[in-house]
């Protein structure tokens, strides 16, 4: 079982090498080489497209009467949640879960799969 382990983890680095983007250039055509630059400009770029001044205007529009209007929490129903909990149930509770939380050295290892496109040069992102 553990040989098998071994040779399913193998596959994957190799995988893996075969993906490694050695340059890319940001959007003043300097190529970038460094991992730390590449990893940068590609969370920058993305963060770009996705920003809420790429979203349709009517999804907006929507998106901002959703997101303004107040939640409204019915502190005095029976649910399990508004029930009160000890100093000794919180403390159970984060030292559960300390260790979960993605933190700034974990947002910047990622694993980041290049899908070219036909006919243009692999270092435009």
């Amino acid at each position: 079982m553990y040989q098998q382990y071994q040779l399913n983890q193998l596959k994957y680095e190799t995988k893996l090498k075969e993906y490694k983007i050695s340059g890319l250039k940001d959007g003043d055509g300097n190529l970038l080489t460094s991992p730390k630059d590449i990893a940068n400009h590609i969370s920058e770029t993305l963060e770009k497209q996705f920003s809420d001044e790429n979203l349709d205007v009517e999804f907006r529009k929507y998106k901002n009467r959703v997101e303004s209007t107040p939640l409204v929490i019915d502190y005095d129903s029976n649910y399990p949640i508004n029930q009160p909990f000890s100093l000794k149930e919180l403390m159970a509770s984060i030292h559960q879960f300390r260790n979960s939380a993605a933190g700034p050295k974990k947002w910047q290892e990622s694993i980041i799969l290049p899908f070219y496109e036909t006919g243009k040069p692999k270092t435009d992102l």
